[in-house]
C-alpha cells in the first residue's frame, strides 16, 4: 500500500511540475476534532489528562489539486491521534485525467470512492464485480480509431482468515467495442487474474497461485426488416499450465454462450427466443454476485436452456393479453435434457381499474437417471382492483409436485400447496397509508395475517409554529394447524414540533421495542443565541438494562429504566464545541429489513445502560 501511494503521489508531483503554476490550483481543507470522555468509576478515578485527550483527537486533511477541467487529484489524510504518537491513514484518494481521446484515473479501491470500479456491461456478465475489496484500482477509457475501450487494473490486496493470510493477486478487466454495419456492435471482453483461486469467498489450502483468463466475444444490435434485438455471446476459461508454460482450457467444458432475440414483433405478436449454456468447467472470477436478481452465469451454472416466449393481444371486445412460454432445460455437458417447462398467462382488463390475471405452468421430467421427480404443475389467479385510493389484490394458487415445498406436507414425493390470500394497500384519505395482507395455506392449515398503517398530519396548535405528527399501528397473527397462535401488536405516536425560532423538540412513544417493552423519549433543542444552543433528551424504557461490573456500585438516582442526556453546543467562527452529560437511551435504527425507514425505527433498538457518571466534550475546528 505504501508503494502504491508513493507512486500516486509521485505521479501527481510530476504532473504538477509539468504544468505552469499559474494554470494549477491547490486547495487545502480539513477539520480537527477532539473528544474527551470523563467516566468516573470505583476502578477509575483518574480525571482528564492530556494523554486521554490525545487518544481521542483527530485531524482530517483534504488536499485537492486541479488543473483546468482535465486534471484532478484528491488526497484525504486522517491523523489520529493528533497529540502524541502520530498514526496517519489515507482515505479515498484518487487522481483523474479527463481528456480526449482517453480518460485515466487511479484510486483507492473503496466502494464509496468518487472514482470506483463499475461493471463493464458485457452480455454474459463476466466482468461485473471485483471481489475482496481491491486496494488500488486504475482505469483508462475512451475511443481510438473507432474502437471504444474500457480497461481496469486492480491490486486485489490480501485477506486473512483461519487458514492464514492470502495474497489475492492482481486483476486486469477490459472491454473493447467496435461499431459494425447495420447498427451492430462487436464487443470483446476479458479478465485476467493472477491470485489465489477462491472457493466460497476463501481460498482452499491446496490451491496455489495461478494465472487465469476468462475471455469472450459478443455481437449485439437490432435485426433489420423484422426488428427485434439480437445478442450473440460466447466465452471460455483458460488456466496457465506451469509445466507447458501455456494457457490451456480450464477443463472438459470451460465455455459459455448466449444466443438471444428479444422484442421480435410480427403484427400483434411479440416473441423472445434464446439459447443459454454455461459449461461445468466455466469459471468467471469477476461475475456478478447480486442478491436482488439472479445473474445469468449463476442461473444457468452447469446447465443449458432453450427458451421461447410469445406475447399477443387478442382481437376481442375485452382487452386480453396472452403470453405463452416454453423452456427446455438441459445439462451443459452434452445438452442432455433434464426437464421441459411450458408456461402460460392471460391478462384481462374487463373494466377500468380492474385487472384479472390467470397463469400456470407444467413441467415434464426428461431425465430418467435423476432421483428427483421433476413432474409438476401450478396454477395462479390474481385480481387487482383500484378504488378510493386503495388497491385490492386477492389471489389463489395451487402448486403440485415439483413446484410445491417438498417433504413438508402431503408426501415427500407428491406434495401440494394450496394458498388463498389478499393484499390491500394505498391511501384512502390524505396522510393515511395502509397495508393489509393475509394468506391461508390449506394443506398446513396455516394462517398468516399482517396489517399496519401510518397516519401523518401537519396540524399545529396555535401555540407552536409547526408540527408533524405520525401515528402508526402494526398487528400480525400466525397459526399453523393445532399449534398455538402467535400474535404481535404494537403502536407508535410521535411528533416533531417547532415551537418558535429558538425552541424545537421531538417526542415519541412505542408500545413494543426490540425487547418487547414500552419506550418513550423526548428531546428539546433551545437556541440561546446565534452561537450557543442547549439540548436535552429523556428516554424511559420498560426494559431495564443493568450496568456493567465497573458501574454496578455507582450512583444511580433513577435506576436502570431511565436515560438522560443534556448539554450545550457553542460556535466560534466555524468551530464548534459541545459539552454533554449522560446518554440519550437511543440506539442506531435498522437500515434494512421491515423496520428500516419506519417512523418508530429510532426508538426500537435497545441501547447500552445509562451511565450517570459520564461527561463528554467534543471540539471540531474546520478550516
Amino acid at each position: 500500500m505504501k508503494k502504491n501511494l508513493i507512486l500516486v503521489l509521485a505521479t501527481i508531483a510530476l504532473v504538477a511540475m509539468a504544468i505552469p503554476a499559474s494554470a494549477a490550483t491547490l486547495t487545502l481543507s480539513g477539520k480537527y476534532t477532539a473528544d474527551f470522555t470523563y467516566d468516573w468509576t470505583t476502578a477509575n478515578t483518574e480525571f482528564w489528562s492530556p494523554t486521554t485527550l490525545a487518544g481521542a483527537s483527530k485531524l482530517a486533511l483534504n488536499l485537492t489539486f486541479k488543473e483546468g477541467d482535465a486534471i484532478t487529484a484528491y488526497l484525504p489524510l486522517t491523523v489520529k491521534p493528533f497529540i502524541g504518537a502520530f498514526a496517519p491513514t489515507v482515505g479515498s484518494w484518487y487522481f483523474a485525467y479527463d481528456a480526449a481521446p482517453a480518460k485515466f484515473w487511479v484510486s483507492k479501491g473503496d466502494s464509496y470512492n468518487a472514482k470506483k470500479f463499475a461493471s463493464l456491461g458485457d452480455p454474459l456478465g463476466i466482468a461485473a464485480k471485483l471481489y475482496n475489496g481491491p486496494t488500488v484500482v486504475g482505469n483508462v477509457s475512451g475511443s481510438l480509431c473507432g474502437v471504444g475501450f474500457n480497461v481496469y487494473a486492480a491490486d486485489l490486496g490480501s485477506h486473512t482468515n483461519a487458514l492464514g493470510t492470502w495474497n489475492d493477486g492482481n486483476a486486469v478487466l477490459s472491454r473493447l467495442t467496435y461499431g459494425l454495419p447495420a447498427g451492430f456492435t462487436l464487443g470483446v471482453v476479458s479478465t485476467f487474474n493472477d491470485g489465489v483461486q477462491l472457493t466460497s469467498g476463501d481460498p482452499a489450502v491446496t490451491e496455489p497461485m495461478m494465472d487465469d483468463i476468462t475471455a469472450g466475444v459478443d455481437v449485439t444490435g437490432k435485426l433489420p426488416v423484422v426488428g427485434g434485438n439480437l445478442t450473440l455471446a460466447g466465452a471460455g476459461f483458460w488456466r496457465f499450465d506451469e509445466g507447458t508454460k501455456k494457457f490451456v482450457a480450464g477443463g472438459d467444458n470451460p465455455y459459455a454462450m448466449l444466443a438471444k432475440v428479444e422484442d421480435l414483433t410480427l403484427g400483434p405478436v411479440t416473441a423472445k427466443l434464446s439459447y443459454t449454456s454455461v459449461g461445468d468447467d466455466f469459471v468467471a472470477f469477476f461475475k456478478s454476485t447480486s442478491t436482488t436478481t439472479v445473474p445469468l452465469l449463476t442461473k444457468y451454472a452447469e446447465a443449458a436452456a432453450v427458451e421461447a416466449e410469445v406475447k399477443a393481444t387478442l382481437p376481442v371486445v375485452i382487452p386480453v393479453n396472452l403470453t405463452i412460454g416454453d423452456t427446455l432445460w438441459m445439462k451443459s455437458n452434452g445438452n442432455k435434457p433434464v426437464y421441459n417447462e411450458t408456461t402460460g398467462k392471460v391478462e384481462v382488463d374487463p373494466i377500468k381499474d380492474l385487472k384479472v390475471t390467470v397463469s400456470g405452468a407444467y413441467k415434464a421430467d426428461l431425465d430418467d437417471d435423476a432421483a428427483t421427480d421433476l413432474v409438476g404443475y401450478k396454477v395462479r389467479g390474481d385480481v387487482s382492483y383500484k378504488a378510493f385510493g386503495l388497491e385490492l389484490k386477492p389471489y389463489v394458487y395451487y402448486l403440485n409436485n415439483s413446484y410445491a415445498t417438498p417433504g413438508v406436507h402431503g408426501t415427500a414425493t407428491k406434495p401440494a400447496d394450496t394458498v388463498f390470500g389478499a393484499d390491500l394497500t394505498g391511501s384512502p384519505i390524505g396522510g393515511l397509508e395502509v397495508t393489509l395482507g393475509g394468506s391461508y395455506e390449506l394443506e398446513l392449515k396455516a394462517a398468516d395475517l399482517k396489517a399496519w398503517g401510518i397516519y401523518t398530519t401537519e396540524f399545529a396548535p396555535a401555540v407552536v409554529k409547526s408540527a408533524i405528527t405520525k401515528v402508526a399501528a402494526f398487528a400480525s397473527f400466525n397459526k399453523v394447524d393445532a399449534a398455538d397462535a402467535t400474535t404481535n401488536l404494537y403502536a407508535f405516536a410521535g411528533s416533531t414540533v417547532v415551537v418558535n425560532d429558538k425552541l424545537d423538540g421531538k417526542v415519541g412513544l412505542l408500545t413494543k421495542d426490540a425487547a418487547n417493552k414500552i419506550v418513550a423519549s423526548a428531546t428539546l433543542n433551545y437556541k440561546i443565541s446565534d452561537k450557543l444552543a442547549a439540548f436535552g433528551t429523556y428516554t424511559y424504557r420498560q426494559n431495564a438494562i443493568a450496568p456493567d461490573a465497573d458501574h454496578a456500585d455507582e450512583w444511580r438516582p433513577l435506576g436502570n429504566n431511565h436515560w438522560v442526556k443534556a448539554g450545550v453546543t457553542g460556535t466560534v467562527g466555524a468551530s464548534t464545541i459541545s459539552v454533554a452529560y449522560g446518554k440519550n437511551g437511543l440506539a442506531d435504527a435498522d437500515d434494512e429489513g421491515f423496520h428500516a425507514g419506519k417512523p418508530w425505527a429510532y426508538l426500537r433498538n435497545t441501547p447500552d445502560f445509562m451511565n450517570w457518571q459520564l461527561w463528554t466534550v467534543n471540539l471540531a475546528v474546520p478550516f
